[in-house]
Parts: structure tokens; sequence; C-alpha cells
């Protein structure tokens, strides 16, 4: 571990992001010392600039006051433009084709307005399962202001049994034998459950292809990873800005509009005075005539304060550049899964499960495979762990390690190793006592699972997540890590 201590050192090093740390102000932990924070997923750090840009605008409306719209270092009326090429930037979109506004579901609904449009045979609406409460709650109730059925309109789509993610196949299938019946597909760039990565150029195209209208949530990807929506030419997308861009709870979020729309003053949509154009805006004169782009879609005066922690955050994004945090994310899984290797591929797997041999290859039934612990115990005490569920035991059992098999026979497959490349490819292993890469970490993914049900939005209820964290890690260090109890 000193040498990884040392690499890991090293690496730090010769980071080329390593100052931006310096850039955000980070909680300490208990001892005094800087937090390793993980909660970027619900809210990011403060950037240190943040204060300034806050009393920067209270001084000129100290200063100011009603003039502050037009005059002071920052004037508020075109305070918001800013934000237009860094949102670009971030999205891959073009500057008219992005706006800062609002809060994700608020943006959801109104481009719900404009892009969900039901008719009698294309009325249904394609979203995930599980999506994100806000989203489904969202999608469902403009699905019922349309007098729709949610049964009936919503297409949910969800891993296949036994699985954590969607798979893309899946989703063109549906599109594929469905899409004519879709008005609207509305899935996330990023899955907050599984955290999966959704291939979203196939599917705008496979939609678009079945002439579906086609948005983004982009709650875990904006800030993330690296978008092209201009050119993969999605209808609309929504994001919320307190998370991977560190814009500051309740920061304003946003919005994308394909310029193939924003350049529609026919678009169907809900209308505000500041979406009007920008050069009669202040005549107040009847008659709303949408601003060109996505700034058409605005309803209300930009609130600057929420705005202001924002526009640091959005520099240091500029100034890092969205293509280095991506390589450096890469760089940072790999990390994480060579020292998930180097500290647990000392131990020694078991496993039997029953499988049937054709040729050489074996093909093994998931519900028929234990493990028991660093390779003690004996075979059948690891039998004896199997999930065989309402399945019948396999008939004549050969124990494989001994006696080889003749092609077609059903067999029982005995496997000691140190390495869990020898397992069988994209095994997932049920967490029922398992130990090494695969099983550890599915039981992780098993108990983030339970982690994610107490995820309610209150605040005792998080205190008790964390508290149950802090447990399950002692009895790591102290039972699991050897030495570490002496």
């Amino acid at each position: 571990m000193n040498e990884l201590a040392s690499r890991a050192d090293r690496l730090d090093a010769e980071d080329p992001l390593g100052a931006f740390r310096k850039r955000f102000h980070i909680p300490p932990a208990s001892g005094g010392e800087p937090s390793i924070y993980f909660c970027g997923n619900s809210l990011g750090l403060q950037p240190r600039e943040a204060t300034s840009a806050v009393e920067g605008l209270l001084e000129d409306w100290q200063r100011y006051g009603v003039a502050g719209h037009t005059r002071g270092q920052h004037p508020w009326i075109p305070y918001q433009e800013q934000f237009a090429e860094p949102l670009a930037v971030l999205t891959g979109a073009r500057p008219s084709e992005v706006v800062c506004m609002n809060t994700l579901t608020v943006n959801l609904h109104l481009m719900m307005v404009s892009f969900y449009r039901p008719r009698s045979h294309r009325y249904r609406l394609l979203i995930e399962n599980p999506a994100f409460p806000s989203d489904r709650y969202a999608v469902e109730s403009q699905v019922r202001f349309h007098g729709l059925d949610p049964a009936d309109a919503l297409i949910e789509i969800g891993p296949r049994n036994g699985e954590s993610v969607i798979r893309t196949e899946d989703v063109l299938e549906i599109l594929d034998s469905r899409g004519e019946s879709i008005a609207l597909v509305m899935l996330p760039g990023i899955q907050y459950y599984s955290g999966q990565r959704f291939d979203m150029p196939a599917i705008t195209t496979a939609a678009r292809a079945r002439g579906c209208r086609v948005g983004w949530d982009l709650a875990h990807a904006i800030g993330n990873v690296p978008l092209a929506l201009h050119d993969w030419d999605a209808d609309f997308a929504v994001w919320c800005s307190y998370k991977y861009l560190n814009g500051g709870p309740g920061a304003v979020a946003g919005c994308f509009v394909h310029e193939r729309h924003g350049q529609d003053p026919d678009l169907p949509r809900f209308a505000g005075w500041w979406g009007h154009e920008k050069a009669t805006r202040f005549r107040m004169d009847p008659g709303f005539r949408p601003r060109p782009g996505a700034e058409g879609w605005q309803l209300s005066n930009p609130p600057i304060f929420s705005m202001a922690p924002l526009v640091p955050a959005l520099q240091i994004f500029m100034e890092a550049g969205m293509d280095r945090l991506a390589a450096k994310s890469a760089r940072l899984t790999g990390w994480l899964e060579e020292l998930i290797r180097t500290r647990l591929g000392h131990r020694k797997f078991m496993h039997v499960g029953y499988g049937e041999f054709t040729g050489d290859t074996v093909s093994w039934n998931d519900k028929y495979v234990a493990t028991s612990k660093d390779g003690g115990g004996s075979w059948a005490e690891a039998e004896d762990k199997a999930a065989y569920g309402d399945l019948p035991r396999p008939g004549p059992t050969t124990k494989c390690a001994n006696n080889v098999p003749k092609a077609g026979q059903s067999c029982r497959v005995a496997l000691e190793t140190t390495t869990p490349e020898s397992f069988p490819a994209a095994r997932m292993f049920d967490f029922q006592g398992e130990f090494g890469v695969l099983g550890g970490l599915n039981g992780l993914v098993n108990c983030a699972g339970i982690v994610r049900g107490i995820q309610t939005g209150y605040l005792y209820h998080y205190a008790f997540s964390m508290i149950i964290g802090l447990l399950l890690l002692l009895f790591w260090f102290v039972f699991m890590v050897p030495g570490a109890g002496a």
C-alpha cells in the first residue's frame, strides 16, 4: 500500500487540474482537516469567489437602487446573458440555444408545454423506470393535464431482470415497435439511480426517425460528461446547476432548445414578459413576441443574487476545460478499479455453480451460483449458500474440477482462483457473503439500492444514512483490513 500511496502522491503532483482544488471551500472533517467530498452529485462545493460575486451585487443594490438595472459593475438587465457562452460550451450547443432560468422541474414543464403535444394516434411518453420522482411527477401531471391516463400513455423502460442498467438496444426496440405512438421521449443523460450514461446520440437519432420529439434531463450529465446537443439534434434539454456546476443550493437552472424551434415564434409555449423581444420589452404593449432562441421561453426577471455564485463556478469550468475534466474522471475511475483489485486481489475465491458444457465451454446458470469466503470451507458448504429459488436442482452432478464432462452434460462447476478475471465474463454474483472484486462491488451496489430508498428529502433520513455508513466503514476497517484491529 505504501507503493500505491507514493503513486497517488505523484499523480496528484502531476495533475494539471490539481490547482483548481484551491478554488473551492472544502468542508472540514471531524479532525479539522479537509474532508474527502463525494456529494457533488447532490450539492457541489462553493467556489471561493462566490462571496465576492454576491457582495458586489449587494453593493450595487445599495448604491444605485433601481438604477442598478442599467448601472454598476454588473447591470442586472443584461446579467444573464453572460451565461450563454459557457453553457453552450458545456452542452455542445450554440449560445442562442441555451438560457439560464428557473429550476429544472419548472423548465421541464415549460418544455413539455411546447414539445409534448399529444394527438389521437401519437400521445404516449417514454420515460425510464425508475425515474427521478420530480421527473415522474412532472410527466404524469402533463399526461393528466391533456386528459389522458398515465397507465396507458406512459411507456416505462427499465433494466432487464437481474441487470442494473437499461440496454440501448431495448430502447431502440421500443422506438422501432411503438415509436409511431410516442409523442415525446424523455430520458436522463445519466440515470441518477444507476449512474448509467445513456447513448444520447443513438437514441435521439432513432427517436426522431420515428417522428418522436426528444428531451433530455441533464441533472447528472452537465458538467460531468461532454455533450453535443446541437449536433445530436435533440429537441430540448433541461438541467440544474447546484450539483456538478457548483452554483449553490437552489441555484438557477437552465435549458436548451434547438435552434430549429427557437426561431419558430408560433410554437406553443407559456409566455412571460422577460421572454418578449428585447427591443420592445419595456414598452409593455399587448401581444407577446418571443425573443429568438431559448431566451424566448423566459418568464420573469432573473433572480440576480441566485445567479451570482454560478458566475465564478462556470468560469472555473472554462479554465479547466470539459475535455480535461472528462479525461481526469476516466483516470480516477481507473485508479479506483486498480485500488480495488490490489486491495482485494489477494483473496481466494471459491465458486460453485451449475452449468451445461458444450464442447469446452460452460454456460453458467445464474440461479445456481454460490461462493465461499476466502476459499475457506468446502464445496458443499458453498453449495448450500446457492440461491436455488423455485427451480429444481439439476440432475446428475459431476464435480467438473475432477472429471471432464461430456458435451451437453449438466454438471457442477467448481472454480478456485485468486484472479477475478478467471470468472465467467460479465458475471455479477448475488451479495450473500461473497468477497472479492466482483462480489464486493455488487454488494456495494445492493447496499446503495437500500440507501436510495431512504433518500426522501428529510434531513433526519439523510443523517440516519450517514450514521449507518460510518458504522459499516468502521466494521470494515476493524474486521476486514488485515492488522487494523490489532
